[in-house]
């Protein structure tokens, strides 16, 4: 049992208390119990308390909690965001949009850059501030090489979980077999380069890592402020060794607001909210592929390395190219450029790499209607809905 209190405990203070009961052991019936599994999430609002039963991946307090304040941040006029965030020595500020497994804690932990936090913040007209006093990293194929940062805070005072120890009693970061989402709890002050407040300036740089199954997205595209409304709602990306019971198939998914789960408001709400707040800011969004490249995962494609999506996200978060420099990607709209420094030129083409320009095609009409189809559900101006995919101009 776990109280959350945000008000001194004075007077009738304690209305302003969420109780958490979490029962990790108790499965449940899904049909006589009216649930849809043996594990469930209940959030009562009106009693403010939270259930979580049968469920023994352990970010699911966290996540509740952080479902709870998705509900009542807008009303402050307060974006609640699924994301990282990290500044750099001129404190200007990025902001990493993403599921589970797609590079968000992972790419936003940066040796040059102070991390603010790794998934939960808020996004006030004055300020972004971190929820959380710590990270929650995926650990699967950690290695010191590829994500030092990550590497060196998981040290005493760090929790692991779901991780296969070897006959010497060491983290076999390889081992997959009880599951991908394999993880490690750490305090920020494990971090040893970090913003030490917790909050920094309204970002300067937006990035949505959608990680492409098919193969069919840029690298990176700039995104304008309705199309940046139609991704985030969208949500496009993948579940990648996800959080979700049994989850080991990767397979390709639209999140709204890259964790639809976890916002329990109109989505609408949270993109209008989006789009004032990049509005006031002139922040510049950024569509990056974390994912498959010459073809699809299923279809012989190759996916982007940390290193190269590293590079990319440098250039991102130092607003290092514009529209000008970009060409247009038919049936996408989507503005991308064809050379960068020090990136290879050869894989900013998403149709470069493939071996037949029909199958690319075909690929990517798929894809195209899956966001069309997607989208029917929201209500928004015509204005975002024009912004987004169309067949009709997928060969112009």
């Amino acid at each position: 049992r776990i109280w959350f209190i945000d008000n001194d405990l004075t007077g009738d203070a304690c209305k302003d208390c969420w109780e958490l009961l979490d029962a990790p052991s108790l499965l449940l019936n899904g049909s006589k119990d009216g649930v849809n599994s043996d594990g469930a999430v209940v959030i009562d609002f009106y009693q403010k308390r939270v259930l979580i039963c049968g469920i023994l991946y352990s970010g699911e307090i966290k996540i509740s909690m952080f479902t709870v304040l998705n509900y009542y941040l807008p009303e402050k006029d307060v974006l609640p965001m699924h994301c990282a965030a990290n500044v750099d020595e001129n404190n200007n500020s990025s902001l990493f949009f993403g599921l589970s497994g797609t590079g968000k804690t992972t790419l936003s932990a940066d040796i040059t850059r102070r991390l603010v936090g790794d998934d939960e913040h808020g996004w006030s007209k004055e300020n972004v501030f971190n929820f959380e006093g710590g990270c929650y990293a995926k650990c699967i194929n950690l290695s010191r090489e590829k994500e030092p940062v990550i590497w060196d805070a998981i040290k005493p005072g760090a929790i692991l979980e779901n991780i296969v120890l070897d006959k010497n009693g060491d983290p076999d970061y390889q081992d997959s077999s009880k599951t991908e989402n394999t993880r490690a709890s750490y305090p920020l002050e494990h971090i040893s380069y970090r913003e030490e407040s917790s909050q920094t300036f309204p970002p300067n740089s937006v990035l949505f890592l959608a990680c492409d199954l098919y193969g069919v997205l840029p690298a990176v595209s700039l995104l304008s402020i309705d199309q940046a409304a139609y991704y985030f709602l969208s949500g496009y990306t993948a579940l990648v060794g996800g959080t979700e019971v049994n989850a080991r198939e990767i397979k390709s998914t639209f999140s709204t607001c890259f964790g639809a789960a976890f916002f329990p408001r109109n989505p609408v709400d949270y993109a209008e909210l989006l789009r004032k707040r990049l509005k006031e800011t002139g922040a510049q969004v950024y569509l990056v592929n974390t994912g498959w490249y010459g073809g699809g995962y299923f279809s012989g494609g190759s996916r982007y390395s940390i290193d190269f999506t590293r590079k990319i996200v440098k250039s991102c978060v130092n607003n290092a190219f514009s529209f000008d420099d970009c060409v247009v990607l038919p049936g996408f709209n989507l503005h991308y450029p064809l050379k960068m420094n020090g990136v290879e030129t050869e894989l900013l083409d998403p149709k470069s790499k493939w071996k037949s320009s029909q199958e690319y095609e075909v690929a990517k009409n798929t894809l195209i209607s899956g966001f069309i189809e997607n989208f029917k559900k929201f209500n928004v101006d015509d204005t975002i809905i024009a912004s987004g995919p169309s067949l009709e101009k997928a060969f112009v």
